[in-house]
């Protein structure tokens, strides 16, 4: 965690409301498209978000976003959204706050620059059961893991880019790093029924991922708008051999409409498409309510 602030130093499905007439898609970050855009909030304006997925055995996290605008030039938020996703495709809550700084104005032919730093607000506790494990990893039930737990926490720098393609088309992209901490990992085998053997390694070990995602926000009309995006997530997997995670990308796509219905609340419904270097795939249908209020 000390590299990713080091760095720093050296260098928000219901939703929408429109403030000083600008659209809401690029103010406030939806349940389905995860990622924010380089826009920052108004000074003094409160976005409230939150959202849930739908008809999922797999996914039934509640996920929340709290953002206050400062100064136009910064926002902080505190979220609950999805952590690490680990070797059976699920993910464990992470309770998160970020700071996004504006960089560089959009002007003509620019695009507007944030930086986003992220860091979860405590360590992540995981496990996995026997019982999971031999439902949804057979190769890993297969080579005896019979349970596995431990801690993560994950801290994050980005870079973010807007810009604003044939007048109303909103691209928007990020690049950056995340450091993935694990400590207190047990791996826990069967060599025979009923027998477990135990390794521990209690030590904090840190890994490093370059991690992304793209979006596109395309308005139809006064009331429809797409909302498109993919992004990558940390995923890791026990190593049985040499006792530690393995660390590598999933990535999560997603497609939304987002309807509005009034000109401070608006309905965004979708699917969100999963995938997972270590087991199968998944597709789920995501939920949220979104609102913004001006204390100015």
């Amino acid at each position: 965690m000390n590299r990713i602030y080091a760095s720093v130093i050296v260098g928000l499905l219901f939703s929408s409301l429109v403030v000083a007439q600008q659209p809401a898609s690029n103010l406030l970050c939806s349940q389905l498209v995860l990622n924010s855009t380089a826009e920052v909030l108004p000074n003094l304006s409160l976005a409230v978000n939150g959202g849930k997925s739908l008809l999922s055995t797999h996914s039934s996290l509640f996920r929340g976003n709290i953002a206050l605008g400062l100064g136009d030039v910064a926002e902080m938020s505190l979220a609950r959204t999805e952590g690490v996703v680990n070797a059976l495709g699920a993910t464990q809550p992470d309770l998160t706050w970020a700071l996004k700084l504006k960089i560089l104005s959009s002007g003509q032919d620019q695009p507007q620059v944030a930086l986003r730093i992220q860091s979860s607000l405590r360590w992540i506790s995981d496990q996995l059961s026997s019982q999971d494990i031999q439902a949804y990893s057979p190769t890993l039930y297969g080579r005896g893991l019979w349970d596995s737990h431990y801690d993560l926490r994950v801290t994050s720098i980005q870079v973010i880019l807007t810009q604003q393609l044939f007048r109303n088309i909103g691209l928007h992209t990020g690049v950056g790093i995340e450091e993935i901490e694990a400590r207190d990992l047990w791996i826990i085998v069967a060599p025979a029924p009923f027998v477990g053997n135990g390794s521990h390694a209690p030590d904090i070990t840190q890994e490093l991922l370059l991690g992304g995602f793209l979006s596109l926000t395309i308005p139809l009309d006064s009331k429809f708008t797409l909302l498109s995006e993919i992004q990558s997530f940390p995923a890791v997997s026990p190593n049985i051999d040499q006792v530690k995670l393995n660390v590598n990308r999933a990535y999560v796509g997603s497609f939304a409409v987002r309807y509005s219905l009034l000109q401070s609340l608006a309905l965004d419904g979708g699917i969100v498409i999963r995938t997972n270097p270590y087991t199968r795939n998944y597709v789920e249908m995501r939920l949220g309510l979104n609102t913004l209020m001006d204390f100015q």
